[in-house]
């Protein structure tokens, strides 16, 4: 297959790239962190890197916590140490991540194929993909999910890469592989050995190796996979020893026991433990990324020719091997194959223009092939792209707490938190008032906390977040500004009081 100029194939690229900036950055800071998502957690514990240096273990408010690896939090710490505390620098990481994973779908895409057109509607497909645009683990979304999903895609780039090298190359290749699925593990733990079972598995099945019956000459020929499994398994083993060292076994117990074998063996409430088909029903029957028909036509297309192009096995590998062990997990969730969305989009074009190939090989059967499939897919698609920018465009809902802080920095200066109104190492949801850590970019400059208000030497302008029966009585010079009623059922809540 010709590929197409280098200039072409650049601009084309840099214009979806340009388009998808707009998805993922456009209005990021706009709206508060929600109080009832995973995103809250991870800002808090990135605030704890950034204001009590607690890099490892992490902390969660006053409390450290040992459920996640820290690299994701340790890279999200970078732009608000650089720009400030704010939504948007939260966000930041997250944003270009999601632009970098459409820029690295479609150069995925244009290697394997060599089809400029394919490559560019597989990367525009992502914007169509709610998990990865307006969910709240998606990539307008402080998680750890954009981190994993971009770094899988360079895994599965660096494979196929692998793949086509020369025998002196491939160790070279694979230990990089394994270096990027190490970095995986550091993001989300055992999420990160998927990637590097997919690479193993595409490797042994793509690239020859089992052409011959000679039991030593495979094992030579499969050394490549001993790095690419060796390094992240070596990395998940170090990552238990510095665990025990700083948090002993109860470290350990939460790590393993809870994040791990619980989620996998037990699953979580609210987490779909009852069917074994989650996922095959979101993406072929409900149509949750690409458009059902397409997939089905892709899947469909990529099986009949998965026996003659190493291509479709290996783009079959990347985008479904994934969805067969998570739906083996207890623990079912839409965003744990986020990261493997871009090869769902990928295999959905490649594998809907395959029969092409079987079918004849007149010049007027693609286009024609290409034609019905655009008027099947097209309207599900584009609806999907308007609900999408309609959500970017809107994506400015500000909570209680926000729109009151932002009426009283008209008129005072200084933000004070009395401690017993702050939140532990719980989520806000189930404990109290998250005021000491998701909202210090809300309260910057200024923010101080305080044990006792007696303790306090006010001055004029200055606010203090304090709980409902702390002050039976305002002292002189105070008066009260408002109030922030409770999250869910507890019974008191915060006052905003005022001096001078």
């Amino acid at each position: 297959m010709k590929h197409p100029s280098l200039a072409k194939a650049l601009l084309a690229s840099a214009l979806v790239t340009l388009i998808s900036g707009w998805f993922f950055l456009f209005n990021l800071g706009a709206s508060s962190i929600s109080l009832g998502s995973d995103e809250i957690i991870y800002t808090r514990v990135t605030q704890s890197v950034l204001h009590k240096g607690a890099f490892f273990p992490l902390q969660h408010g006053n409390a450290p916590t040992y459920e996640k690896p820290p690299l994701k939090l340790w890279l999200g710490a970078v732009a608000p140490a650089l720009f400030g505390e704010g939504n948007f620098s939260f966000r930041a990481l997250d944003g270009a991540l999601g632009v970098a994973t459409v820029a690295l779908t479609i150069a995925l895409a244009l290697k394997i194929t060599g089809s400029l057109p394919l490559a560019l509607f597989s990367g525009l497909a992502l914007l169509g993909m709610p998990e990865l645009v307006i969910s709240h683990h998606g990539f307008r979304r402080a998680v750890l999910d954009g981190l994993l999903t971009t770094l899988t895609v360079i895994s599965c780039w660096l494979t196929w890469s692998l793949i086509k090298a020369r025998d002196e190359d491939r160790s070279k290749l694979a230990i990089l592989i394994g270096v990027v699925c190490a970095l995986e593990v550091l993001t989300k733990s055992v999420a990160g050995f998927v990637p590097a079972l997919c690479a193993a598995v595409a490797f042994i099945i793509c690239s020859g190796v089992l052409v011959t019956r000679d039991i030593r000459q495979i094992l030579i020929s499969c050394r490549p996979v001993f790095w690419i499994v060796g390094i992240p398994v070596v990395t998940f083993v170090a990552y238990l020893i510095a665990l025990w060292s700083v948090a002993g076994s109860k470290g350990i117990s939460i790590f393993i026991g809870v994040e791990i074998l619980t989620r996998t063996f037990h699953g979580f409430e609210g987490h779909n433990t009852g069917s074994s088909w989650f996922y095959l029903w979101s993406l072929f029957i409900r149509g949750s990324t690409v458009p059902r028909y397409l997939l089905i036509a892709g899947v469909a297309g990529a099986v009949l020719t998965c026996f003659k192009d190493p291509r479709s096995r290996f783009l079959l590998i990347w985008a479904f091997l994934p969805v067969a062990l998570y739906s083996l997990s207890a623990s079912k969730v839409p965003w744990y194959i986020n990261p493997f969305l871009p090869f769902i989009s990928i295999v959905s074009f490649w594998g809907a223009l395959k029969p092409s190939d079987l079918l004849d090989k007149r010049v007027w059967v693609r286009p024609l092939l290409f034609i019905a499939l655009c008027a099947l897919t097209l309207p599900a698609y584009w609806r999907a792209i308007d609900r999408h920018a309609r959500f970017v465009l809107n994506d400015n809902k500000r909570i209680e707490i926000d729109l009151l802080v932002s009426e009283l920095r008209a008129r005072y200066d200084n933000f004070v938190i009395l401690e017993d109104s702050v939140s532990g190492r719980t989520n806000p949801i189930k404990g109290r008032f998250n005021l000491e850590g998701i909202y210090r970019e809300t309260l910057r400059p200024g923010l101080r906390s305080i044990k006792e208000l007696t303790d306090y030497a006010p001055q004029a302008g200055d606010v203090v977040f304090v709980k409902e029966g702390s002050l039976a009585k305002l002292p002189g010079g105070w008066k009260e500004l408002g109030s922030l009623k409770p999250f869910g059922a507890r019974t008191w809540r915060v006052v905003v009081v005022g001096y001078g």
